[in-house]
Parts: C-alpha cells; sequence; structure tokens
C-alpha cells in the first residue's frame, strides 16, 4: 500500500486506515482463506475527500491468496 500516493479518482492525498474483519458475519466470508476461530482482516483506505475506498489484503495472507484464488490472465479476466 502507497501511502504517499494521491487518490485515483480525486487526486487528493487525504486518507485514513482502518483494519476490518474479512470474516462475513451473517454474509459470506468476503476473503475465504483463514480457519474457522482464524480469520484474516483488510486495511482500508478511504479518501477522505470523495470517499473512494481501497482494500487491500495483508501482506502475511498474500500466499494463501495465491494458493486459493484464480490467477487472472487475459482469458478469465472479466471484459
Amino acid at each position: 500500500m502507497n501511502r504517499e500516493s494521491c487518490c485515483r479518482n480525486c487526486g487528493e492525498r487525504e486518507f485514513y486506515l482502518q483494519k476490518v474483519s474479512a470474516r462475513g458475519g451473517y454474509g459470506p466470508d468476503l476473503l475465504p482463506i483463514g480457519g474457522f476461530f482464524r480469520s484474516p482482516a483488510f486495511q482500508l483506505r478511504v479518501c477522505g475527500v470523495c470517499g473512494l475506498v481501497d482494500w487491500f489484503v495483508p501482506p502475511e495472507h498474500l500466499a494463501k491468496v495465491r494458493e486459493r484464488f484464480t490467477r487472472e490472465d487475459s482469458s478469465t479476466a472479466p471484459h
């Protein structure tokens, strides 16, 4: 996560950060890579000017994402 960058929507540099659970509660798990008792969290980065939200998976969970998710390439990318 590059904290020095500008918002890609409005170009401003006012951001707020918060970790939130990836466990869905009453809905689906938003990042289904954790165990039963352990769920990863997302790092949210919100632009304080326009409200754009970026969701980041913590680096310690990226290996599991690579194992369990399908890698996007030109044949699987949405059009």
